[in-house]
């Protein structure tokens, strides 16, 4: 009978990179020498190292990302802002002439009237609703300065009663004065001059108080 020779299997040690018996005890024999534990200690070291440095290549790109980011961002506003301003100094802005009447675009000489929505300027001047102006020029599309005052507060009903109660108060009836009507403030004679006496003031004061009566008081009195 024929016999066939057959291998026994063999085992491969990563870290020291050789063949051995593929048996326990070969394996524990090996595992237990200094050389296998030297390299076992240099891969496991190496690979502490592998992922500090990914780590920190990590942590690099991220800061190195964010500060392109950050100045891209500022570089996008800053080009923005230019940009707006250029677009504002092209457009010019409406101001308006209190002489005119009208809102006057200093920067392309154009008139516009609020009330019939209509620009005047040119070349010859004349009125029209298509200006030659850009879009961002046009009243409409631009700030301008109203010519509309602020509406002013009203008064309140309040400040105006108490003079219209001191008007009332103040107001006498003609036939109150002495005589039956106003004494003259001019002239050389009247109350104002201090012309009458004690006497003629008591003789006008009852004509006054006689003249106030009612008609039917004094039939009574009669």
């Amino acid at each position: 009978m024929t016999e066939f020779w057959k291998s026994n299997p063999m085992y491969w040690c990563e870290y020291c990179k050789v063949w051995m018996q593929d048996n326990p005890q070969a394996r524990a024999t090996h595992e237990k020498g200094i050389k296998h534990k030297d390299n076992v200690a240099r891969k496991l070291r190496q690979m502490r190292q592998n992922a500090d440095k990914a780590a920190r290549d990590e942590r690099l790109a991220t800061d190195s990302m964010d500060g392109i980011e950050a100045r891209a961002r500022k570089q996008y506003e800053r080009d923005l802002q230019e940009a707006q301003e250029a677009q504002r100094s092209l457009a010019g802005e409406w101001v308006h002439d209190d002489k005119a009447g009208l809102h006057y675009n200093t920067q392309h000489r154009w008139y516009f009237d609020r009330s019939t929505s209509m620009y005047y300027g040119g070349n010859p001047p004349a009125w029209t609703n298509e200006p030659k102006l850009p879009k961002e020029a046009l009243f409409d599309e631009r700030p301008h300065e109203d010519a509309a005052a602020p509406p002013q507060p009203q008064p309140k009903a309040a400040a105006v009663l108490p003079a219209a109660a001191a008007a009332q108060k103040k107001r006498a009836h003609p036939m109150s004065q002495p005589g039956g009507y106003q004494m003259p403030t001019t002239g050389a004679i009247g109350g104002a001059k201090q012309l009458l006496n004690s006497h003629g003031a008591t003789i006008i004061l009852c004509t006054a108080f006689f003249l106030l009566l009612p008609d039917g008081l004094l039939d009574d009195l009669d």
